[in-house]
């Protein structure tokens, strides 16, 4: 019994300044002024957490989006599909550090996966408005590159 009510004045004591944080009165310090929070360490400020939300500007691209696009060899029109996008990796601290790329049916390999840096992937505006994805590489390189090996994959 002791341990529970110790637990809960331990667990007010943690939630009263949070809880009066969130109410502003009238003598409560601006956003300038105000201790930073671990919300403000990561870029999550209130009221930007819900409130705000987000629209797409020119170059982003919705994730969902993303997958199941072609690479292409090249900028020209007729360029050859080299792959497709199946999957991100994302980095701890949230960019996309890889594309993995299933070049399988490209190479005559089916499931054959690659990871590439998408620092060198390069979005190509094409005349049609649409943008085009190129990896500029060669076959060679792409049977030569290792396959993609998921975590689970590594455990067997």
């Amino acid at each position: 019994m002791l341990n529970k009510s110790i637990t809960a004045l331990v667990l007010a004591a943690l939630i009263a300044p949070t809880a009066t944080a969130q109410q502003p009165t009238p003598s409560a310090p601006s956003n300038l002024e105000r201790e930073r929070t671990e919300l403000d360490a990561v870029g999550l400020t209130p009221p930007t957490i819900l409130s705000e939300g987000h629209t797409l500007a020119a170059g982003e691209i919705m994730a969902l989006d993303f997958f199941g696009r072609s690479i292409y060899a090249s900028e020209d029109q007729d360029a050859e599909i080299i792959g497709t996008i199946e999957d991100l990796v994302i980095s701890p601290s949230g960019s996309i550090a890889s594309v993995i790329l299933d070049v399988g049916s490209y190479l005559g390999d089916p499931g054959r996966s690659i990871a590439v840096d998408f620092q060198i992937l390069v979005p190509t505006e094409m005349p049609d408005g649409e943008t085009r994805w190129v990896l500029e590489t060669t076959p060679e390189a792409l049977s030569a590159a290792p396959p993609f090996q998921r975590p689970q994959e590594n455990a067997n």
